[in-house]
């Protein structure tokens, strides 16, 4: 049942968010935390080419460099799905890897107002990290974070 007390404790935080950038700091510190991720990241994709991008990292002071491909933003932006990569797989997920240590990545898109605002990368050290239980977590998690996103544009 931690996994219940885990998504209550961050929906609440999540819920009582008063502006995008405390929900997004909110939610990238607490998914790192809950999904034992090694390390997080949070885009704001804005009207500029290059994302704003926060990072959280678990006990790591290193640089991180997000290439957020052209190609995979528009595939992001257009499904409106999130997206697991693993490194023994070649693909066009690959640069949702933000060290080379790393071996999984799971992004989740963020929409305002009908239009692509924001992306949630998770890496996890292990291939395949990202279980259907971690995944089950992440997923609700998001959608609170999408509910109140869209309640914060209103």
């Amino acid at each position: 049942m931690e996994l219940v007390k885990a998504l209550t404790e961050t929906s609440s935080l999540l819920a009582a968010s008063r502006d995008k950038s405390e929900l997004f700091h909110n939610l990238l510190e607490r998914t790192v935390y809950e999904s034992a991720s090694e390390i997080g990241a949070i885009c704001e994709i804005n009207s500029t080419d290059r994302p704003e991008v926060l990072f959280c990292s678990k006990g790591q002071n290193k640089e991180y460099t997000l290439l957020l491909e052209q190609d995979l933003k528009g595939f992001l932006d257009e499904c409106g799905e999130y997206v697991v990569s693993h490194r023994g797989v070649d693909g066009p997920f690959s640069s949702l890897l933000l060290d080379s240590e790393l071996m999984s990545a799971v992004a989740y898109p963020f929409y305002s107002k009908g239009k692509f605002t924001g992306l949630l990368i998770l890496n996890g050290r292990e291939d395949f990290y990202y279980s259907k239980t971690r995944l089950s977590y992440l997923d609700s998690v998001c959608r609170v974070a999408q509910f109140r996103l869209d309640a914060l544009a209103e």
